[in-house]
């Protein structure tokens, strides 16, 4: 087992902390709190029918976990690493 192995394992069981019954899509976030600039944080992709799938801002209806990364070019690799597993079907 390999340490990416234990990784995706880990945050697979993590994620019932959220409700979330399985490996979410994840998007580029702003709480609004960082100041002007691009999003440099991560978050689940929110389920709303009227939260516009561009749109990076954070409401009530979104869930979590909100994870302030401090850097947009890392944010959206991270992204794109998280729902590559998702669409590869990856699980704990």
């Amino acid at each position: 087992m390999t340490a990416l192995d234990n990784a995706r394992r880990a945050i697979a069981a993590g994620q019932s902390e959220y409700n979330l019954a399985k490996l979410p899509e994840w998007r580029l976030a702003d709480p609004g709190y960082l100041g002007p600039g691009e999003p440099q944080c991560i978050a689940p992709a929110c389920p709303h029918p009227e939260h516009e799938r561009g749109d990076a801002g954070m409401y009530s209806c979104c869930p979590g976990p909100f994870v302030d990364i401090g850097d947009r070019v890392l944010a959206e690799y991270l992204v794109a690493l998280l729902n590559a597993d998702r669409e590869a079907g990856e699980s704990a």
